[in-house]
């Protein structure tokens, strides 16, 4: 830098008065970068011509504040000037630009020719007439949007959830949508006689977009045109979405154009939901800088926190005591308000790392302490830096004193007290776990016959006791073959009856007059037969006569022989295996009948066990016809619930049978349920992509305010252990495990 520094001449600057005070913003147009100046630098700049030399210009500046100002104050502020690329000497490079994670952008091209082609065409959108008529045209959508708002709930119903191919659809309108934001913001900046430096692309919280720099709005004299260029590009998404939705309003819904115009509309809308808030660097940001009158209010905002937080452990900041009160009340609200949205905009995206974060929370909690106390050692040690970030009032500013302040050393002592209090303070070691109730037993009734549901005596909710009737099946048929077979083994145990008993002397007695009479019978026959064959001899009687005799004859030896037989079969009485026949038949009635009288009892339907039916719409199944197997309804002991938790196989060093267990049910958040650890199942499993092991107790239900299937948070306390233990014990796991120690 020569001695003679000299202002650079192609700056291009504006005065603009903010809360009654004059500021000159200045642009590079080189570096396309601006600078803010008050009063007072500007004058101390404006004497930086190039023939006056820096001794010059302390004396002249003195004389104007009527105090004096070192030669070493104006050294100073011509470096930073130099270092700023503002002098025509300055021989410091261009710096690139940094790049937060969450805001980070990268030029494309310089649309200045494609936005003069375009201006001359579209001029007529910046006339008031077009104005009018745009509110009208919205207000006209509006009303039609909301005279058929049920409509449009049910079509939006019919998208949701997104699939694939709904996410590219919206992906392409929402690009079109923002390219056309983008190209107004640019078209109303050379409205006012702007020039669009850069378009490009943009990566503001992991979400891709575009972006045009209108930067020159910032130069506009009228607060008004530089609010009007930020809040035009919204304007567009509100005319988009208008069009959309009165094209869907009047387009047949199986037509692509209805669907399309739905995405569209949605996409637009939520792109001006997007815009407006300010806490991020789009459109309502620069709005809400415009109508404070505070250019990078964001920024501005982050270090007054930074400082405050500072400021709280001890270092005195000049640079607070600087600010306004308003300026103060701006930058604590803003300031808080964006750190909450950022680290909950964050918290959002790393909720996909949810289950490493929770793992892993005490480990995240004492690193930051570790890094807190490191921060405050080193900051302790070193002096207070001068802020440059902007040129600052030219006076020697006096250095802050290298003494500890009282507030530092006692957080430094307090946090020593902490490190002591992890070292030798213990407390329960808690392992957490969700859970899901299941009932400690639980029966389904089945079917053990086939037939249609007759009678249904329970319902939903009902408490029954082991061997109560629950339903009953029909029997008709049963009840009617078993009449049947009723009368067979009665007629089957007559027979045998008389089979046992044998032949009564009567029918002895009856049997030997019987063949007594057939043989006198017998002898009158053969009488009978002689004379005729004498008669016959004689030819007194025809041949006839005589044939018939002899049959008469034949037939009483037969009845003879008969009849001697039967005596005979009687004299011998009944056969053993006759009897034997008799009653295995009878046997076989038996058992058939009792195999009926099974299936008539199998009709009636018995709970197996003491319970809670849980079953809904029970008896609806009446007149239901079921088959053998097939369920009726399900119990479960209502009296004792299982609590099952899947805890991550490394948890399981430190959990042991007959452990307590606190329990806490999302259904009743104000009661606490205890229990142990009754058992420890004896296989992993894998579930949601990581090893469990299912963890079991069981708890009284006495109230019968458990209900199976709720669910909760239940707390494994493990014993006593030093907080510092606790929040290292998954690193010192980690290390075991990696490194075998």
């Amino acid at each position: 830098m020569r001695p003679v520094p000299e202002f650079r001449q192609d700056l291009v600057v504006r005065e603009h008065k903010v809360d009654g005070k004059s500021v000159f913003l200045v642009k590079d147009p080189v570096a396309k970068t601006f600078f803010r100046f008050i009063v007072f630098q500007y004058y101390v700049a404006t004497l930086m011509d190039g023939a006056t030399a820096l001794k010059d210009i302390a004396q002249t500046v003195s004389a104007r504040m009527g105090r004096l100002v070192s030669h070493e104050s104006i050294n100073a502020f011509v470096k930073r000037m130099d270092a700023l690329g503002l002098l025509e000497t300055s021989i410091a490079q261009e710096k690139s630009k940094s790049r937060s994670l969450l805001h980070f952008t990268f030029p494309l091209v310089n649309p200045q020719r494609l936005l003069d082609w375009l201006y001359t065409r579209l001029s007529w959108c910046f006339t008031q007439t077009f104005v009018v008529l745009s509110c009208l045209w919205m207000g006209f959508a509006v009303w039609m949007l909301s005279s058929d708002w049920q409509a449009f709930t049910a079509h939006v119903d019919t998208i949701l959830p997104l699939t694939s191919s709904n996410l590219v659809d919206l992906y392409i309108f929402s690009f079109v949508v923002i390219t056309i934001h983008e190209f107004a913001h640019a078209l109303a900046c050379r409205h006012f006689g702007g020039t669009v430096q850069d378009m490009g692309f943009i990566m503001i919280y992991f979400m891709p977009g575009l972006y045009t720099n209108v930067s020159d709005s910032y130069l506009f004299k009228r607060k008004r045109d530089r609010m009007i260029v930020m809040l035009i590009g919204m304007y567009s998404g509100l005319l988009i979405g208008a069009t959309a939705a009165i094209t869907w309003r009047i387009t047949e819904p199986t037509t692509w154009i209805h669907q399309s115009s739905l995405m569209l509309m949605i996409t637009s809308l939520w792109g001006l939901l997007f815009n407006l808030n300010p806490l991020i660097k789009l459109d309502g940001y620069y709005i809400l800088n415009d109508w404070l009158d505070i250019p990078n209010l964001r920024r501005k905002a982050m270090t007054y926190v930074k400082r405050r937080v500072r400021s709280l452990v001890g270092y005195p900041i000049d640079a607070i005591r600087a600010l306004t009160q308003r300026q103060r009340r701006i930058y604590i609200s803003y300031g808080l308000m964006a750190s909450i949205y950022s680290l909950a905009l964050i918290g959002f995206v790393m909720g996909f790392l949810g289950p490493l974060i929770l793992d892993y929370a005490s480990e995240f909690i004492l690193a930051g302490l570790v890094v807190g106390f490191a921060t405050v050692v080193r900051q302790s040690a070193s002096k207070e830096p001068v802020d440059s970030s902007t040129p600052k009032a030219l006076p020697n500013e006096s250095l802050p004193s290298r003494r500890l302040p009282v507030r530092t050393i006692v957080f430094g002592l307090f946090l020593v007290g902490l490190a002591a209090v992890m070292i030798f303070v213990e407390i329960e070691l808690r392992i957490s776990s969700p859970f899901r109730l299941r009932a400690a037993e639980r029966a389904v009734v089945r079917a053990e016959i086939s037939g249609q549901i007759d009678q249904i005596y329970v319902d939903e909710g009902d408490t029954v006791v082991t061997g109560q009737a629950l339903a009953h099946l029909v029997t008709r048929a049963l009840d009617s073959e078993r009449r049947t077979l009723a009368a067979q083994i009665d007629e089957a145990q007559a027979q045998l009856s008389l089979l046992v008993r044998g032949v009564r002397p009567e029918e002895l007695d009856q049997a030997t007059a019987f063949l007594q009479q057939i043989q006198a019978g017998q002898e009158a026959a053969r009488a009978h037969l002689e004379r005729t064959a004498s008669l016959a001899q004689q030819n007194m009687i025809p041949q006839k006569d005589l044939d018939m005799a002899r049959t008469d004859l034949a037939l009483k030896k037969a009845e003879i022989a008969g009849a001697i037989s039967r005596l005979k079969l009687l004299q011998a009485g009944t056969r053993p295996e006759e009897i034997d026949a008799k009653k295995a038949y009878v046997e076989s009635l038996n058992e058939k009948a009792e195999y009926i009288d099974q299936q008539i009892a199998l009709c009636a339907i018995i709970s197996p066990m003491t319970g809670l039916v849980t079953t809904p719409y029970l008896k609806e199944r009446r007149g239901e016809y079921i088959e053998i197997g097939e369920p009726i309804c399900e119990m479960i002991d209502h009296q004792h619930m299982v609590v099952d938790m899947a805890v991550p196989e490394r948890e399981m060093e430190d959990i042991q049978p007959g452990q307590p267990v606190l329990i806490k049910l999302q259904g009743y958040p104000s009661s606490r349920f205890e229990g142990t650890v009754t058992l420890i199942a004896p296989v992993a499993k894998i579930e949601n992509n990581q090893s469990v092991m299912h963890v079991r107790t069981e708890i009284d239900n006495d109230t019968a305010l458990l209900k199976a299937g709720m669910t909760g948070i239940a707390w494994i306390q493990c014993g006593p252990r030093p907080i510092g233990a606790i929040l290292l014990r998954r690193l010192v796991r980690y290390v075991r495990t990696e490194f075998w120690w």
